[in-house]
């Protein structure tokens, strides 16, 4: 079986790990993520429909909120997408399993992959 997306929806929710990282959904609503490596880097793009719901958090010394990044249109739908901040330095897309790998490796394409796949 292809891993698969991602769906998310609760707040708390721990979204994927990387290396020793837990990436968590900060608010309720419905998000979609896929691991991606975008220069050097690999950790969660989220996208969805609303922008409050893609905001997802991690903890390094303290705990940071990652945002929305930009927007982009598909299939008549505007989807959000999130910064590529708090990735686990290297290519760690192994780690992640069961988890869809995004074969683009640039943050809005890799976002738009991502958004090709929801149902």
């Amino acid at each position: 079986e292809e891993n698969s997306l991602i769906k998310v929806s609760k707040k708390g929710e721990v979204i994927c790990t990387v290396g020793n990282r837990d990436y968590k959904k900060t608010n309720d609503g419905v998000a979609y993520a896929a691991i991606a490596y975008i220069n050097g880097y690999t950790g969660p793009v989220l996208v969805g429909e609303d922008e409050n719901c893609i905001i997802y958090n991690y903890t390094y010394s303290t705990t940071k909120n990652v945002i929305a990044k930009g927007s982009f249109e598909y299939n008549g739908k505007t989807y959000y997408y999130t910064q590529s901040e708090g990735f686990m330095s290297g290519d760690r897309r192994g780690e992640a399993k069961d988890v869809y790998t995004c074969k683009n490796t640039t943050l809005l394409e890799a976002a738009k992959e991502i958004a090709a796949l929801i149902d």
